[in-house]
């Protein structure tokens, strides 16, 4: 068994799913286009924002179209160098989390707000009847939040306990505070140093994917690494960097983007408990030992695609990654990705009193639904249909600096050092480029910072997307960590991104919609924001 250009059995876009994970359970993989204010689950990369302290991995703009690599045509042939040798190192020790991290429990199914007999059956596959029979109901009685059923059972194959890396090393964390990429692939002497794409070089295209995409540059190197030997081989085992055997993504460019998307599904899915499995490379779900972290969770998405049917259960029993990782970079220290004791500032309502707002979007991707937590809610203000900006100010809903901009995408930034990868960031999306806050402004809670409109990512009509971000993690809307704006908290289902609800302290329900209601997603008329 080699781990090193192992081919796909199957597309990853065309492989058979188990039935019995049929229909809403795989949502997440699917492009939302909701209608009044929906934001596109697959966004076109933007450019890449410019921020008050620029660094190397901020400053350049990735192409989805990149010139013509100089790496031979995937017909050549390489000749493969002898396999490094080096002794073998300890496993990682477990970096212990402030906050608990997604479990797993087999074959049963919590009963969440809005749920019903009916969609449950579906999203499993089965009929209502199987259902009413597997848990010996008559189905006259109404469902209880928080009641267990039990769900049949689609995944055969169930991955080893492992720990491969560190949450913080998955995402681009405060853990890259001092580290240069450009640096370290240049010493390694490997085929990624001399690797171009025009006038890009292999460090500055990794560090374009890691930034645009939130995902840490080490664990997309020590991917790499593995799977073909470009970091410290001169002449690499394989032609395509990140084990993808796919001719029509054979640049560095397309290889490394499909890797970080797929190690922040497997991330944020594992984290946000609504995906415990990976597809193996022939299109059979694997599922993730109980308690899998989520750095391990992401790094697995992408080995159990790019080894063997079941080459992957090898792959992390054998401590191959762990001790790749650690022949390049030495013992890394972990830290907290999670907020200590799950504690959040407090963030008002993004508009001011008396004005009359809609919830037009539940959890969802905070930039792209599957390369990031469902971190993002949707506001539309009392607008007509259609994309015009409204004439109603977006309001900050926590002080910060505006550090980052670019037209539809405003970053500001909560503890004043200017990096988004430390502390707690919030992101608004869909600002109009006229009127917003500009680059570098300091804003109070309450002050306005733009105004909605369709700019950014894809819209189909003028609304505001609000996501917070902690220690470079996305922090999603639903859990860990609910999202809460004033007295509203933000709650989700694990199937179907843009679904969910706000309850008040008060026990009143908002759900999401897209639409007008009075009675179903407008906010209370004389609410106030109550900025602190």
């Amino acid at each position: 068994m080699t781990y090193r250009d192992v081919g796909l059995e199957m597309s990853i876009h065309t492989r058979n799913r188990p039935s019995a994970l049929h229909g809403a359970l795989f949502m997440l993989l699917l492009v939302m286009a909701l209608g009044l204010s929906g934001c596109g689950s697959e966004q076109p990369l933007p450019a890449t924002p410019t921020p008050v302290a620029a660094t190397p991995a901020a400053t350049a703009a990735l192409s989805l179209q990149p010139p013509t690599a100089t790496v031979p045509a995937p017909t050549s042939t390489i000749t493969p160098s002898p396999e490094p040798t080096f002794t073998p190192s300890p496993t990682l020790t477990p970096t212990p989390t402030p906050w608990p991290q997604a479990t797993f429990v087999p074959d049963q199914y919590v009963v969440d707000w809005g749920d019903t007999l009916q969609a449950i059956a579906g999203n499993y596959g089965i009929t209502l009847e199987q259902l009413l029979e597997m848990n010996g109901m008559d189905g006259d009685r109404p469902l209880q939040v928080g009641q267990v059923l039990a769900v049949p059972s689609a995944i055969s194959v169930n991955l080893p306990q492992a720990y491969l890396i560190h949450d913080s090393e998955v995402v681009y964390s405060h853990a890259y505070q001092n580290w240069d990429t450009r640096r370290f692939v240049e010493q390694q002497g490997g085929y990624l140093a001399q690797y171009r794409e025009g006038e890009l070089t292999g460090a500055e295209i990794i560090d374009q994917v890691a930034f645009k995409y939130h995902v840490g540059p080490r664990a997309l190197l020590a991917v790499m690494e593995l799977a073909s030997g470009w970091v410290t081989n001169p002449a690499p085992s394989s032609l395509y960097p990140f084990g993808l055997r796919d001719p029509g993504r054979a640049t560095l460019t397309l290889q490394a983007k499909w890797a970080a998307v797929r190690m922040m599904e497997g991330y944020y899915g594992q984290l946000e408990g609504r995906r415990d499995w990976v597809f193996l490379s022939n299109g059979v779900p694997a599922r993730l030992y109980p308690g899998t972290n989520p750095g391990t969770a992401g790094i697995a998405s992408v080995l159990a695609l790019i080894s063997e049917p079941l080459g992957v259960l090898d792959v992390m029993q054998s401590n191959a990654f762990q001790n790749t990782y650690l022949r390049l970079f030495g013992t890394v220290a972990g830290g907290a990705v999670l907020p200590p004791d799950g504690e959040q500032p407090y963030f008002g309502l993004p508009w001011r009193e008396g004005e009359i707002w809609y919830f037009t979007g539940g959890p969802h991707g905070g930039w792209g639904d599957r390369e990031s937590g469902w971190a993002a809610l949707d506001f539309a203000p009392p607008l007509k249909r259609g994309c015009a900006p409204s004439r109603w100010p977006t309001l900050a809903v926590a002080p910060g600096m505006v550090i980052q901009y670019t037209p539809g995408e405003t970053w500001v930034d909560m503890d004043g050092d200017g990096n988004i990868h430390t502390g707690w960031v919030v992101f608004y999306m869909h600002l109009s480029s006229t009127g917003h806050a500009p680059l570098g402004t300091f804003v109070e809670a309450g002050d306005p910072i733009g105004f909605a409109s369709c700019e950014g990512g894809i819209s189909t009509g003028a609304h505001l997307h609000l996501a917070r971000m902690y220690n470079g993690q996305w922090m999603p809307a639903y859990r860990p960590v609910p999202f809460q704006l004033g007295e509203w908290t933000a709650r989700g289902f694990t199937t179907e991104s843009y679904d969910g609800y706000l309850r008040n302290e008060d026990g009143r329900v908002l759900e999401a919609c897209d639409c007008r209601s009075r009675r179903k997603n407008q906010f209370p008329e004389v609410w106030h924001p109550g900025m602190r």
